[in-house]
This record gives C-alpha cells, sequence and structure tokens, in this order.
C-alpha cells in the first residue's frame, strides 16, 4: 500500500460547487459530451491538463488571466508542475470528470488516481466568460470540507 502524503493545495479561486459523472475520457481522447456537459469545457480542460502533465508551462501560462497571473508566477506554476510530479507521481486513470456553468465559470473538474497516491486528486480548471482560466487548484479529495466534490 502506498503511504499516504499530505497534498498542498493550490487553490486561487472561489470555492466551487460539486458536479461531476462518471466515465471520463483519457487526456486527449475525442468524445461528445454527456447531456449537461459542455463540449468545449472538456476539450479545454482536458488539454490544460495534459499540457501541464507534460511541462508545457508556457501554453498553460498564456491561458491564465492577468488577473490570475498577479496571483501564481510562471515560477510558481513550474513548482506546482513539480509538486504533482514528484507526490503525486503519474496519473493512471481519470475516475470523473465535468465542465459545467457555476456561477459565471464555466468550471472542468477532473478525479483521477495517480502512481504515487492511494486516493483520489481533484484537478479543476475555471474558465472565464473570455476564455482565460481565472482559477486552478489540485488537491486531494481526502483533505476536502465536507459537501465539497466527491
Amino acid at each position: 500500500m502506498l503511504k499516504r502524503r499530505p497534498l498542498a493545495v493550490m487553490l486561487l479561486s472561489s470555492c466551487l460547487s460539486a458536479t461531476a459523472f462518471a466515465g471520463a475520457a483519457p487526456v486527449g481522447e475525442k468524445t461528445t459530451a454527456p447531456a449537461g456537459e459542455d463540449a468545449d469545457g472538456l476539450a479545454a480542460g482536458r488539454e490544460l491538463t495534459r499540457q501541464l502533465y507534460e511541462g508545457q508551462l508556457d501554453e498553460v501560462y498564456t491561458r491564465l488571466s492577468d488577473d490570475f497571473r498577479t496571483e501564481m508566477t510562471r515560477e510558481q506554476l513550474a513548482a506546482t508542475r513539480q509538486s504533482i510530479v514528484d507526490r503525486l507521481g503519474a496519473e493512471q486513470r481519470v475516475t470523473r470528470e465535468s465542465a459545467r456553468i457555476e456561477g459565471e465559470y464555466l468550471v472542468y473538474r477532473r478525479h483521477a488516481a495517480f502512481s504515487g497516491h492511494d486516493g483520489t486528486i481533484e484537478v479543476v480548471w475555471a474558465f472565464r466568460p473570455d476564455g482565460k482560466v481565472g482559477g486552478f487548484f489540485v488537491r486531494d479529495l481526502a483533505d476536502a470540507p465536507p459537501g465539497g466534490s466527491r
């Protein structure tokens, strides 16, 4: 059994309500969106997640809103990515995924299992109406507050 290590939360957006569905596609796989899901949001979230995992940080950073860039430098983004790699390992499978409008944001949520962690990790990208990323975080669902994503 893998040793459970606490995961630091990178939260640069307000807490968002939980919505997810089972049967998500792997990074990069093209699918049609289930009812109630936003196909463009699924595609954008998958692409940003893939770029983050693969270390294509310039591409990710250009998608961040100007306001978000005041909260997270390019160096902080790189450190966040390295923390994911070091502490979690490689993503093994996606267990849930969604992309829905929540307030003024289109929110992409991804629940996944990782090779170096025995819990479920949630990756969230919050897109503003202009398509820029207004928030992003990665957290262990075991550390989520009650009533959070499941």
